[in-house]
């Protein structure tokens, strides 16, 4: 995490380690999230993370900022246009990364971008890639975006794409 501290969730608690006289930690209790964490866990700011729970009849996404200071969700949010295999990802300290794992399905985007300073939100609409669908996006050191993508026959490519935000933003 980014304040470098450790959070372990079992899927219903939260657990930080406390270190006492013995080598090994002891597992504290800090928080019982109202919804169970089964998902990727991205933090973005020191003592937050942010995770991803299917609610609903159609397991539609909710994306929820837990603050592990407090013990309590402190925000969350519903992306449109997203399906219930969403995961998160950090894309740098201010973008996170909503996208989904699966086959074309055109009436969804294949992936969000999300400042969670501004609030400002970018699409990636489904066929912005091609024939490609996403499998993972990661940032490069250079400040270009690596995106691991397969085509129909399941091969897998990468594909590097300089200023992928700004391309986006003005595609919009």
């Amino acid at each position: 995490m980014v304040d470098g501290k450790t959070y372990l969730t079992n899927g219903r608690y939260v657990f930080v380690p406390e270190y006492g006289s013995g080598v090994l930690p002891e597992w504290k209790v800090i928080a019982e999230p109202a919804d169970p964490i089964d998902s990727d866990c991205v933090s973005l700011a020191p003592g937050r993370f942010f995770y991803v729970t299917p609610q609903g009849f159609d397991n539609s996404p909710v994306i929820s900022e837990f603050d592990t200071l407090a013990g309590k969700v402190a925000q969350t949010f519903r992306p449109e246009r997203m399906n219930h295999q969403t995961r998160l990802q950090k894309l740098d300290n201010e973008w996170l990364v909503v996208y989904r794992v699966g086959d074309g399905e055109k009436e969804y985007d294949m992936a969000q971008f999300w400042n969670i300073k501004s609030g400002e939100r970018i699409a990636m609409p489904f066929g912005r890639l091609g024939k490609y669908m996403l499998n993972q996006i990661l940032p490069h050191p250079d400040g270009s975006t690596l995106l691991y993508v397969n085509d129909a026959d399941f091969n897998g490519y990468i594909l590097r794409i300089e200023n992928m935000l700004e391309k986006l933003r003005t595609m919009q």
